[in-house]
């Protein structure tokens, strides 16, 4: 008993071949060896054959061909990435695993490509960033482009994320571009300083012009009515009126001078113009000559009386502390009605110049004090005192520079202390 299959063909009354599979089986009887045939059209069997082989080697030319692709995308990718400046080029997959990550910024970081390969983009970053990629990977698999920034020890980097499909167009792969923007986000910064402080330069100057204006104009006609009134004193027996008059030009020039140096003043600090320059001097002579120099400004009756303790030297910048008494001293006078004492200590030990200027004035509301050393600062009980509110703010600029510190005490009705204290 045998069996055995011959393929072929049979031709078909219309001249048509069909192809045929002849399975013959072969038995032996009374001694005679028979076959019966079995015929079968495999017409379709062999169309699913070809179909099959036609469908493989389809396949093995899409294989064929992706491979060629990858290995294109690839060498492209790598040929961007190692001329890309500052940056990372990346791909990965639908689990975030790099298949790709080459460029000029992971030698800076001391990275190597074949160390990031196969392991999650997360990997590099922060926990505390990882919601924020996650959420704009999950986004381009989904076909959506992003960007986002991230700060990571003190650098700044800019990450544009994009979906790449493949042949079936499905989003199985994500680009991403990396590129360090630190210098960019410190010239965005200085751009910012530079912008506000035109702003603050500009609104200075703004309200300088205003002031000015309004400051300048009591003072300019006390000068042109004194000047005008002395011209009529011309007998000797009237010098007493004539003084009168020269005084009040004196003080009225002095209130001028002392505008425009507060502004020139604000000016050189805001630019960083004024340095540090220490010398040795006698400080209890320099005290003395302001003092004396202040006189033509007190008010009637009003008396600086200055107590100073310990070492008369001091070593510090001679122009800048005096520009510093000179400020707190004419404001005790000012904001003192006529008749009040003036109280000048100062004391040098332990290498500092301590100093205190208390006066017995209007003082300063408690609710305002927070605001006293801020430019044109001008409590509510003195708008009727001539000044700039400047003043105060330039003494604590000078203090610093000084390298000093300055504070206060002050009661509304009662009085101010201020209190400086330098190295010497």
């Amino acid at each position: 008993y045998a069996k055995e299959k011959i393929s072929g063909s049979e031709e078909k009354k219309n001249g048509d071949k069909v192809p045929i599979e002849i399975s013959l089986n072969y038995f032996t009887a009374n001694e005679q060896t028979y076959a019966i045939g079995l015929v079968s059209d495999i017409t379709e069997r062999k169309k699913q054959a070809e179909e099959i082989l036609r469908l493989n080697q389809k396949l093995e030319e899409k294989v064929i061909k992706g491979s060629k692709q990858l290995d294109a995308s690839k060498k492209l990718y790598q040929a961007i990435a190692q001329n890309f400046p500052d940056g990372i080029i990346s791909v990965v997959d639908q689990n975030f695993t790099y298949v790709f990550v080459d460029g000029k910024e992971l030698n800076k970081l001391r990275i190597t490509p074949k160390n990031l390969l196969n392991k999650s983009f997360l990997h590099r970053f922060p926990e505390n960033y990882h919601s924020i990629i996650v959420e704009q990977l999950q986004n381009a698999l989904e076909g959506k482009s992003g960007n986002y920034e991230l700060e990571i020890d003190a650098a700044f980097y800019s990450y544009d994320v994009v979906p790449l499909q493949d042949n079936n167009l499905q989003n199985k792969q994500i680009l991403i571009v990396e590129k360090n923007i630190t210098e960019k986000k410190k010239a965005e910064t200085e751009m910012i300083k530079a912008l506000e402080k035109e702003r603050q330069l500009n609104n200075l100057k703004s309200r300088f012009v205003s002031m000015a204006s309004h400051e300048f104009r009591t003072p300019l006609s006390t000068i042109l009515s004194s000047t005008s009134l002395i011209a009529r004193y011309t007998n000797t027996s009237e010098q007493d009126k004539r003084d009168k008059h020269i005084n009040r030009i004196k003080s009225s020039i002095i209130n001028l001078t002392s505008i425009l140096n507060d502004f020139l003043s604000i000016d050189k600090l805001e630019e960083g113009k004024i340095e540090y320059k220490p010398d040795n001097f006698n400080y209890y002579s320099l005290c003395e000559t302001i003092i004396e120099d202040l006189k033509s400004i007190l008010k009637p009756g009003q008396t600086i009386n200055h107590k100073h303790q310990g070492n008369t030297e001091c070593n510090s910048d001679k122009q800048l502390l005096r520009n510093v008494l000179i400020n707190l001293l004419s404001n005790a006078s000012k904001y003192s009605g006529e008749g009040k004492s003036i109280n000048f200590t100062s004391e040098i030990s332990n290498q500092r110049l301590n100093i205190c200027i208390e006066d017995h004035g209007i003082g300063i509301p408690l609710l305002e004090q927070k605001g006293l050393f801020s430019r044109f600062f001008r409590a509510a009980n003195a708008t009727n005192i001539q000044g700039t509110g400047l003043g105060l703010y330039i003494t604590k600029k000078y203090t610093e520079v000084l390298n000093g510190t300055i504070s206060f005490e002050s009661t509304p009705n009662i009085g101010s202390k201020f209190f400086v204290s330098i190295p010497s």
